[in-house]
């Protein structure tokens, strides 16, 4: 099992916040990203970044970063089909 230091999470919702809070519990360097729309309790030394993931300026606000894992949570979906 890969160990990742320096992870990124997306979101502010329920999973995503308790991930990131995990996360740093365990001792990794946490980065949420977010759209500051929603105030949300993170544990100490969790560093935020304000932007919006479907925004393009936000490849220049990374580009200075480095991710061992990038943790998109937002889109995860519950779709039941018909057959």
């Amino acid at each position: 099992m890969m160990a990742y230091e320096n992870s990124l999470y997306c979101g502010t919702g329920v999973i995503s916040t308790a991930s990131t809070a995990l996360a740093a519990k365990r001792g990794m360097d946490v980065t949420l990203l977010s759209r500051g729309q929603h105030a949300s309790e993170l544990p100490a030394g969790v560093k935020t970044l304000i932007a919006d993931v479907n925004d393009p300026a936000l490849i220049q606000k990374l580009e200075h970063e480095s991710f061992d894992a990038v943790v998109g949570l937002d889109r995860v979906h519950s779709r039941r089909y018909r057959t």
